[in-house]
């Protein structure tokens, strides 16, 4: 029944705000609200807040509906927070060209840590919202024209990838058990080059991935790619060195690619369309690339031959230069 509409009714005391981001607004209902969701999976990512502490805030001039929704054990400006959020928002605009999303909400909780042993710092991206949740003194508490919107970028840029153009594992969801995914290398390591290498520029970055992979303990060196992958699938963040490594591998193959790129199309391509030819792809096909299938399409849709660089950042990383 997963692919079945859903409606679903959420019920909180009379005087509760109910907000939801599978249609946000800033006039909220008390106490109640009704949603219809075309399957399970859109109802299962979707995310549903309510209480009299919710603070919403629909940002001005954005090209798309734009809200903050904010709840905090301290002082916040949700006016600032939403005017990061939209430039993260126009720069990744710039960066693909377009915006998949009818809407987006960022979702902000700024926590008291329960003890000296809790700490904060989690986000998550959902197909047209995300979720930061910090501890209360990385609070949003004033303008600074300097902040930093690099985990914003990031995680809203996962709206493109790859939660509308993913491999096989990611989608279609298996509910019974823990998915295994062979591309995480690229949901994560992709859009890591997307964020802090082509949308804002930072250099630094390219010095800290190889510096991860020098460090990597002997049974993450001797994995390739594909079983890195597969073991992130259940542990990416339990020990986060999996983590890390599946993003600096997944980073470095992008920046080789891109170097290649612009060089074999003089300037006139880039490693963006690569990921445009993906997207263009899922959207024409409707289903998760397989394996196989992602360095062809990314050559074709450069017109570069990437297939050298996609087999060296296959194999364990021993065998990889610095």
């Amino acid at each position: 029944m997963e692919n079945n509409p859903v409606e679903i009714t959420l019920q909180f005391p009379d005087d509760w705000p109910v907000f939801s981001t599978l249609k946000p607004s800033d006039i909220l209902q008390k106490g109640t609200d009704k949603y219809d969701v075309t399957n399970y999976a859109l109802l299962a990512d979707a995310q549903f807040l309510a209480g009299k502490d919710l603070n919403i805030h629909k940002v001005k001039n954005a090209p798309i509906p734009l809200f903050i929704a904010l709840y905090s054990e301290t002082e916040a400006d949700i006016e600032e927070a939403g005017r990061r959020a939209l430039r993260a928002l126009n720069k990744l605009n710039d960066y693909f060209g377009y915006i998949p999303m009818p809407h987006y909400t960022v979702c902000y909780e700024f926590l008291k840590p329960v003890s000296d042993r809790h700490e904060y710092g989690f986000n998550m991206e959902h197909l047209n919202s995300m979720t930061s949740s910090m501890a209360v003194s990385k609070a949003i508490k004033r303008f600074n024209p300097n902040a930093k919107i690099g985990s914003a970028i990031h995680h809203i840029a996962h709206s493109w990838i790859p939660l509308r153009s993913y491999g096989t594992g990611y989608r279609p969801f298996n509910w019974q058990v823990a998915p295994l995914i062979e591309t995480i290398w690229l949901n994560e390591g992709f859009i890591w080059y997307v964020t802090y290498t082509a949308v804002l520029k930072d250099a630094s970055k390219t010095g800290f991935y190889h510096e991860i992979l020098r460090n990597a303990p002997g049974f993450i060196r001797n994995k390739n790619l594909r079983e890195l992958s597969m073991l992130g699938s259940t542990q990416y963040s339990l020990d986060f060195r999996i983590g890390k490594n599946l993003i600096a591998r997944g980073a470095l193959m992008a920046a080789e690619m891109d170097a290649e790129i612009r060089k074999e199309t003089h300037g006139k391509k880039s490693f963006r369309d690569a990921l445009l030819g993906l997207l263009e792809w899922t959207k024409h096909n409707n289903r998760a690339f397989d394996y196989d299938e992602i360095e062809p399409i990314m050559s074709e849709a450069t017109g570069v031959n990437l297939n050298e660089i996609w087999k060296k950042w296959q194999k364990p990383p021993r065998s990889i230069p610095d």
